[in-house]
C-alpha cells in the first residue's frame, strides 16, 4: 500500500504527483493532498503493461490550477489496455477547479465514487 497524507507538492513546471506501478498494487491513499499549479497535471494515476491497481481512496484534497498547454489536468486517470485494471476508486470531499481539464477518467468497467466535490471553473469536465 501508499499513502500520502497530509502534504502538499504545488507549482512544478509539469507533474505534480505522477504514480505508475510496475506491479499490482491494492491500496493507495491521498488524504489531505495540495497538488496546485502542476503544469501537466496535479495527480496522474495509470495502470498498464496488464497490472491491477485497486482500493484508491482521494479524500480532502485540492487539485487546482493545472493549465499547461495542451494539457492541464486536475486528475487523470488512466488504464492504457483492456487488461490493465484501475478499480474501487473513490475521489470524496476534494476540490478540482481552475484546471484546463477537471478530471479526465479512462477506467474500463470500474466501480468508482465521486461524491461530495466541488468542481467548478475548468475548462472541461
Amino acid at each position: 500500500p501508499f499513502s500520502m497524507i497530509n502534504a502538499s507538492v504545488s507549482n512544478n513546471a509539469e507533474e505534480g504527483i505522477a504514480i505508475g506501478p510496475g506491479a499490482n498494487v491494492e491500496g493507495i491513499e491521498f488524504i489531505n493532498v495540495n497538488a496546485n499549479n502542476n503544469g501537466r497535471w496535479n495527480l496522474w494515476l495509470i495502470s498498464y503493461l496488464g497490472y491491477a491497481v485497486n482500493d484508491i481512496t482521494i479524500e480532502n484534497c485540492t487539485f487546482n490550477g493545472s493549465t499547461g498547454a495542451g494539457e492541464g489536468y486536475g486528475l487523470y486517470l488512466y488504464i492504457t489496455s483492456s487488461n490493465s485494471e484501475l478499480t474501487n476508486l473513490s475521489v470524496v470531499n476534494s476540490e478540482i477547479a481552475n484546471n484546463n481539464i477537471g478530471v479526465y477518467l479512462r477506467a474500463g468497467t470500474t466501480m468508482f465514487d465521486l461524491s461530495d466535490n466541488s468542481m467548478h471553473y475548468n475548462n472541461i469536465m
